[in-house]
């Protein structure tokens, strides 16, 4: 038995989000019969005890699908899902984006603004999260490419694959008018349209009429039986097919030689049976999906005069109508494998979370450590006391001499998050790094320097940038001692700090092969590749200044550099033992 799906859509009367539904619990229990549990994202929150107490236990697999989820909402993510961003960390079953739209219509006040900052971070951290991130249109995909999320995928909207009836086509064609928002004649918006729609239908159904077709109206919501009625009272001879069943629907698509709809689903539906279609669309979605297909010039805009266009084409379509039908079959055909490639990928990650899943770890923390008896400890407690606690440590001790692997090998026993690796001589602290850099496998990694100090909400404020930034500072200040005691150092640091940054792993940068220096060339080819990177303006980490730190050390060859006492090439394949050693006589 398999822990169910926890399946967050909107749940209404809108066939197209019940056909998107269908179709992508269908096509997942043909695979395998796993429970799926459907919520409603206008009114089931996610909160903090329901993410820990119901979804990490009960279920397998979060999933987030449907149609326009992408767009402005008073909720408390800042779009169509309601849950505090905060608490998407703590989510520690996979998440699943399928299917998602972003809405714009073209005229009226719903959906007319671009996306806010409070929505774009959201869907940042949602998507950064996700194991599986796909959209249903261009336009969204470059949405989210925009917010410098990569990993997402462009396919079909999900209706499409939904299994349909093989009919004979008859003389028949499909009609729907939408009225589902204010501008097109919702109960708190303008008739104006809604009539004008309706009176422009009315004589397209008296042209389909007259080249002998019936005409049939099919209701996308149940509110749209009042346009039927109107629209009966122009065109008596029309039938009417008021139901939310989408196989009922798929048909009656399937049965007729074309149709011709104003909502997208409607369009979508009758792709799905290979029956062409005519948009009268109102938001750039349905632009978006004519583009997919390569059938834009059957488009029109609902708030134009397009009644001349239509009869136009439906001429077009009663003389190449199997042309485009076949057209619409190999689209579907071509893109399917796809669709089903995806559905397969949810399925294994089910059963992966049902037997034995082990939620992937986020971060890393990367500290290289040579000597530190005296400064060690403070600083892994620093780590230990983050805020955000999904992390691995991982502390790679370069032949020290001292006390130092004693106080890691302490502190490990009591929390197992800390993964010692011990180095049998000292090799320096770039070799050390890129021992790090190999033994990490999480997405993301933050260093910590062995001297340094982390707040306790570094991890957590930088993690919440990271998903759209690749690489975040956070602003430091120096610490020095004073009689024996740790006193800030208020003086205004300029200079971006690597023990400060948090990146995105990529394993094809490598640290040069040097001992000691050189960790410069890694920091610019990472900046060069990820130039979104970003600086909190917040201090968030201190840095110990001590007689023995590293960058003081380095500071001093340079001085010695420059005054011609020492040559670069005497110290470039030196460790950091060693050329502590060297420069004991300069």
């Amino acid at each position: 038995m398999y822990k169910p799906i926890f399946y967050y859509s909107i749940r209404s009367n809108n066939v197209g989000e019940n056909a998107i539904r269908e179709s992508i619990v269908a096509n997942i229990k043909q695979q395998i019969d796993v429970p799926v549990v459907f919520f409603d994202i206008k009114r089931d929150e996610l909160t903090e005890e329901r993410i820990i107490k119901q979804v990490n236990s009960d279920a397998s697999m979060l999933m987030i699908a449907g149609g326009g989820l992408y767009v402005n909402q008073n909720s408390k993510s800042g779009f169509y899902f309601p849950c505090n961003p905060d608490f998407f960390l703590k989510i520690k079953v996979p998440i699943v984006l399928f299917g998602i739209g972003f809405n714009r219509n073209l005229q009226g006040d719903l959906f007319k603004d671009a996306l806010k900052e409070k929505a774009k971070g959201s869907i940042q951290t949602i998507n950064g999260l996700a194991c599986i991130s796909t959209v249903r249109d261009q336009n969204t995909y470059d949405i989210l490419k925009s917010l410098h999320i990569n990993h997402h995928k462009l396919i079909l909207d999900p209706a499409c694959f939904l299994s349909t009836p093989n009919l004979r086509k008859e003389r028949r064609v499909a009609i729907q008018i939408a009225q589902h928002s204010p501008i097109l004649g919702r109960y708190d918006g303008n008739n104006y349209f809604r009539q004008k729609n309706i009176e422009n239908y009315a004589r397209i159904c008296e042209y389909l009429k007259s080249k002998r077709f019936e005409v049939i109206y099919t209701a996308f919501d149940p509110l749209e039986q009042s346009i039927a009625l109107e629209l009966k009272k122009l065109f008596p001879d029309l039938e009417v097919l008021n139901t939310d069943n989408i196989q009922e629907i798929l048909q009656e698509y399937a049965r007729c030689s074309f149709t011709i709809g104003m909502k997208m689903h409607s369009n979508i539906l009758s792709f799905a049976t290979g029956t062409p279609f005519i948009s009268i669309y109102y938001d750039v979605k349905s632009q978006e999906f004519l583009k997919l297909l390569d059938y834009s010039n059957f488009g029109c805009n609902c708030f134009e005069n397009y009644e001349d266009k239509v009869k136009g084409l439906i001429d077009e379509l009663i003389e190449q109508n199997q042309d485009y039908s076949k057209k619409f079959v190999q689209i579907k055909e071509e893109n399917q494998p796809i669709f089903k490639n995806e559905i397969n990928n949810i399925c294994e990650i089910v059963k992966a979370n049902n037997e034995n899943y082990i939620h992937p770890t986020l971060l890393s923390v990367l500290m290289p450590v040579y000597n530190r008896e005296s400064l060690v400890k403070q600083s892994i407690e620093s780590v230990l006391r983050q805020s955000f606690e999904d992390f691995e440590f991982i502390i790679y001790d370069d032949g020290s001499t001292d006390n130092t692997v004693k106080i890691i090998e302490e502190c490990a026993e009591k929390d197992k998050r800390i993964r010692l690796i011990k180095g049998q001589k000292n090799m320096g602290g770039i070799f050390a790094k890129q021992i790090l850099l190999d033994a990490c496998n999480t997405k993301y990694a933050v260093w910590q320097d062995s001297d340094d100090i982390a707040l306790s909400d570094k991890f957590k404020k930088q993690i919440n940038f990271i998903f759209s930034n690749n690489i975040v500072f956070c602003k430091w200040l120096w610490l020095k001692q004073v009689a024996g005691t740790w006193k800030l150092d208020y003086h205004h640091q300029k200079d971006l700090c690597l023990d400060s940054m948090m990146f995105i792993v990529d394993k094809n940068i490598k640290m040069p092969n040097t001992k000691l220096w050189g960790s410069s060339s890694w920091f610019n080819e990472m900046m060069h590749k990820y130039s979104n990177w970003i600086e909190i303006p917040e201090i968030l980490y201190h840095i110990r200044q001590h007689d023995d730190r590293v960058t003081l050390v380095k500071r001093r060859v340079k001085i010695l550099i420059q005054e011609g006492k020492i040559q670069e090439s005497d110290i470039q394949d030196l460790t950091y033992q060693e050329l502590k050693d060297f420069l004991k006589n300069k």
